[in-house]
């Protein structure tokens, strides 16, 4: 559903859906579009649609406090991540994973490298050292972090443009936000801020003058801790609201905690992933690309 170049027709009503990617050096596309006898059809640009290739909703996850040191003992889940990106991916189901880069060693490193590598996995800055703030070095927590994730990690080619990698993602350490945060998450080219309000099913408005979107909560959280609920009734139940209403699910976890009494107490989340997963009229992507995609419809 991400990525490719394709075209689906809509002969009914006269209407073809073009998914095709931009040249790095170049922001125009030209479109042609042949009939059986090779020979042009007249045709008019209408819009991009709001969900990729027109589907009626959108599904998204993220997960919080990737690490692997620190003086926490939820800070060494980096085990309960790899389960929890293959569990994702398992569904064809994407996951935007919150990195504390400071207290990731060599070996997170490349955890979180074959995590990439192997699909549907977006990676966060989630800080260097997940203060509660406010930050001591409010620089190194946000610029900084962006900067290890470059330094440490090779981005999939859907984060790039040419050589030029793009981390699209900020997911605020306890959800702290003041208006030093606001001013560097925009300054640091981040697109989008994810906070732990909810529920939130709907795209962010443009911030105009941080130039980022305001920041955006999650629509449920799949864990025993804090808002989250294990509860599969209620996610089904939720989910399905979403979609009907047309709006976007975004399903957040802490892999730590979700699987802190192991992998069959989690049971209720890897049957709420098979509950939410491939249909064919809702569109599944990282919290990156569904803005990425966004800031392009709306400009």
């Amino acid at each position: 559903f991400n990525g490719i170049e394709a075209v689906r027709f809509d002969y009914f009503n006269n209407t073809a859906f073009v998914s095709a990617a931009f040249n790095s050096q170049t922001d125009s596309l030209l479109i042609r579009i042949l009939n059986q006898d090779g020979e042009s059809v007249p045709i008019i640009y209408e819009e991009i649609c709001r969900y990729y290739d027109d589907r009626k909703a959108a599904v998204t996850g993220s997960a919080d406090d990737w690490a692997d040191s620190g003086d926490q003992t939820w800070y060494q889940c980096d085990e309960e991540f790899q389960i929890t990106c293959r569990q994702f991916r398992k569904y064809n189901l994407w996951l935007s994973c919150g990195i504390i880069t400071q207290f990731c060693n060599p070996t997170t490193w490349q955890h979180i490298q074959m995590q990439l590598d192997s699909g549907y996995v977006e990676a966060c800055s989630h800080s260097r050292t997940h203060s509660y703030g406010p930050y001591e070095n409010p620089e190194s927590e946000i610029a900084g972090s962006k900067q290890d994730l470059f330094d440490n990690l090779d981005l999939p080619a859907s984060f790039k443009s040419g050589d030029k990698e793009y981390m699209y993602t900020w997911i605020a350490p306890a959800n702290y936000y003041d208006e030093i945060v606001n001013s560097l998450v925009g300054e640091n080219q981040y697109l989008v801020n994810r906070r732990y309000n909810w529920p939130f099913d709907r795209f962010s408005q443009w911030n105009s003058e941080a130039g980022y979107y305001h920041t955006i909560g999650i629509s449920r959280e799949a864990s025993p801790i804090w808002e989250g609920t294990t509860d599969l009734t209620d996610l089904n139940s939720y989910f399905d609201e979403v979609v009907a209403k047309g709006g976007i699910y975004h399903l957040m976890t802490h892999p730590y905690f979700l699987l802190e009494d192991g992998f069959d107490a989690a049971q209720y989340a890897w049957g709420h992933l098979e509950y939410i997963s491939n249909k064919t009229d809702i569109w599944y992507t990282s919290v990156g690309h569904l803005y990425l995609y966004h800031y392009l419809q709306e400009n």
